[in-house]
């Protein structure tokens, strides 16, 4: 079982905005995030665990309504990620996985 976080624990180690979003369901506006014009290769973590989320090679931009604005990604890193990215250890959902379909538009 993952490792759980207070919440006094949690505000210690996120950013404000970090906390917001994955403890208060928050959110960026849409287009404002520092990561969604990001086109360099590397991965993507959960930043209380580390664990391993998705990787660059599977981040596209969304044209389905709901999801323009923020980056999207068309698969997990691994299998062993879940379908939603609840980080295992804040209890949050840091982001949605969907289908190949998504991805189109």
């Amino acid at each position: 079982m993952a490792q759980q976080f207070s919440d006094d624990e949690l505000k210690k180690r996120l950013t404000p905005e970090q906390y917001h979003v994955l403890r208060e369901a928050g959110t960026e506006v849409p287009g404002s995030g520092e990561l969604l014009f990001n086109e360099e290769e590397g991965e993507y973590h959960c930043p209380v665990c580390h664990s391993l989320l998705f990787k660059s090679d599977a981040k596209y931009e969304s044209t389905m309504p709901g999801l323009i604005g923020w980056p999207s990604f068309s698969a997990a890193a691994s299998n062993d990620a879940p379908t939603a990215f609840a980080t295992c250890c804040a209890g949050a959902i840091a982001g949605q996985r969907f289908g190949a379909g998504a991805a189109a538009g």
